[in-house]
């Protein structure tokens, strides 16, 4: 079979690009497009290693079935409301579903490959349907409406994950993920950070803008290297504890102005 070099949408012919750093990829950023399967050809790019499709009008995953080597597909900004149609992306590494309607994390069971997950700017309330991706390395999940941090015990190679700008008030599932490097937790409802203790490659952490009053075993997060909290919550004697800790072998931004 030849090689498809153009898809077409509404007249308009784009081209299949490769080169040497990103062999058979296809850019349709902002082009207006509302139904995936309305891109023709689009079913018979069994090459395409990466799909940009972010900042369009879409509304359903659709017509990708036959994308079966795609490593990289990126559907920020549109008007998803359903994870659904990946299915036959088992070689997945890299899905962006950020800026979308999303409620439910669901339809991601066969990404066993997935690296990297974006759902930042969605409407999720709660963390599940991730037990599958336990070679996930990096998720985002902020600005959403999730209130707990659960579900996460599978994602054992996890070394980033940002939790900022959600409802979150305690942590107490985060201590099984003990890979992880990064941790953003600002712009929270937490008031006490436990569980950390586990934690022991961590070395950034961020509870800026949260009512933390107290941090638990804080002394055993060993390589830590960035802190960063608003220390006005804390009381007199928990804040001279803590910098104490901190203060002898760690620079100033442990203590933002």
């Amino acid at each position: 079979m030849s090689k498809i070099k153009f898809v077409e949408y509404k007249g308009i012919q784009y081209e299949v690009l490769s080169d040497k750093g990103h062999p058979d990829y296809l850019n349709l950023k902002n082009k207006g497009i509302e139904d995936i399967t309305e891109i023709k050809n689009i079913n018979k790019l069994k090459r395409l290693r990466s799909l940009v499709l972010s900042g369009n009008k879409i509304t359903k995953i659709a017509g990708l079935r036959s994308l079966i080597n795609l490593e990289i597909l990126n559907l920020d900004g549109n008007e998803i409301t359903k994870i659904e149609g990946l299915d036959s992306l088992e070689k997945l590494k890299i899905l962006d579903l950020s800026k979308c309607k999303i409620k439910n994390i669901e339809g991601l069971k066969s990404l066993k490959n997935l690296k990297s997950l974006k759902l930042q700017n969605n409407e999720l309330s709660e963390i599940s349907g991730l037990d599958s991706l336990n070679k996930l390395e990096k998720l985002d999940l902020s600005h959403n409406k999730i209130k707990e941090v659960k579900n996460l015990d599978n994602l054992k190679n996890l070394i980033q994950i940002n939790l900022s700008h959600n409802q979150i008030q305690n942590i107490n599932e985060i201590k099984n993920l003990l890979n992880l490097k990064q941790l953003d937790l600002s712009v929270n409802q937490i008031r006490v950070v436990k569980n950390l203790e586990n934690l022991v490659k961590l070395q950034e952490l961020d509870l800026m803008n949260n009512p933390v009053e107290k941090i638990e075993s804080y002394e055993c997060l060993k390589n830590l290297w960035t802190i960063t909290i608003n220390t006005d919550t804390f009381s007199n004697s928990e804040f001279s504890k803590f910098e104490s800790h901190f203060r002898p072998s760690r620079d100033s931004d442990y203590f933002p102005k």
